[in-house]
């Protein structure tokens, strides 16, 4: 249930007295867009009193300059598992803890590469295949920036050359 964020947010509003379920009508269209404005609107002010924590501790890091450099990165790694900790409570769909989460983002990409490429990341073949066809294009994209370099220089070649020639039959013209 932990990982069902409606689910965690219903039985939050239930308990905090947010929406009443005593009176409920599953089928009744309006009672559910009711019930999503309230649990919507509660979940944002979990979102607000999640971030307090934060602002106080940068408050707090600001505030204390006499910290020395190794002792600020351990108060600050302490605050940032602290906070991490606030977030897997107030969030806990998310994961409970860091790693949770990170695992959670990490099959989320995943899902979408597969969605929207048409291949498994873990499928060796198909990554060594990506890999290939891009240094392929990069060669190709090389390549090309090689060419247009040296039909750039060939129009600069041949633009001096052509004021060259200009000059040259000035200077005969002015002669005559």
């Amino acid at each position: 249930m932990e990982s069902d964020r409606g689910a965690v947010l219903t039985v939050r509003s239930a308990v905090r007295g947010v929406v009443d379920y005593s009176e409920v009508d599953l089928f009744d269209k309006s009672w559910w867009r009711r019930w999503r404005v309230l649990v919507t609107g509660m979940s944002e002010l979990d979102t607000i009193d999640l971030l307090k924590p934060l602002f106080d501790y940068q408050l707090a890091l600001v505030a204390n300059s006499g910290l020395t450099e190794d002792s600020f990165k351990q108060a600050q790694e302490s605050a940032r598992d602290n906070f991490e900790n606030i977030v897997g409570a107030m969030r806990p769909w998310e994961g409970r803890t860091k790693e949770e989460r990170v695992e959670s983002d990490i099959a989320q990409y995943k899902e979408d590469w597969k969605h929207f490429f048409g291949w498994d990341l873990d499928d060796e073949e198909q990554v060594a295949e990506y890999w290939e066809k891009r240094k392929k294009a990069e060669t190709q994209l090389e390549q090309k920036s090689e060419q247009e370099a040296q039909a750039e220089e060939e129009r600069a070649k041949r633009f001096k050359d052509a004021q060259e020639r200009v000059k040259r039959r000035r200077s005969l013209t002015s002669k005559r």
